[in-house]
């Protein structure tokens, strides 16, 4: 991965985390109409940071040992960990039928 996509994947996640916030803070006072004016956004930044290419297995060794290195992919990990992303995840994962209820 290069910096210049390191950069705008950092952007993403930042930006990310501030309308985490924001929704959270929308909920709290119970406000589901700055709530849902977030989603748009939410859903493009998700969207861009799934269609990017940085799993192991598109990488060549050298290539994912730069990245591994380069300090702002730490900080994005850093980010995504802080969120809660690393434990959310396995969670939906083994607990779909949560899911499935929330659509009916």
């Amino acid at each position: 991965m290069q910096s210049k996509s390191l950069t705008e994947t950092l952007r993403f996640v930042r930006r990310l985390d501030s309308l985490l916030i924001e929704e959270f803070e929308a909920l709290k006072k119970q406000n589901l109409e700055i709530f849902e004016t977030l989603q748009p956004e939410k859903v493009k930044i998700l969207e861009a940071l799934a269609g990017l290419d940085v799993s192991a297995e598109n990488l060549d060794h050298p290539k994912l040992q730069q990245t591994l290195n380069d300090p702002t992919w730490n900080e994005i990990t850093d980010m995504l960990y802080n969120a809660g992303f690393n434990e959310i995840q396995p969670f939906w994962r083994n607990h779909m039928f949560v899911g499935a209820i929330a659509v009916k």
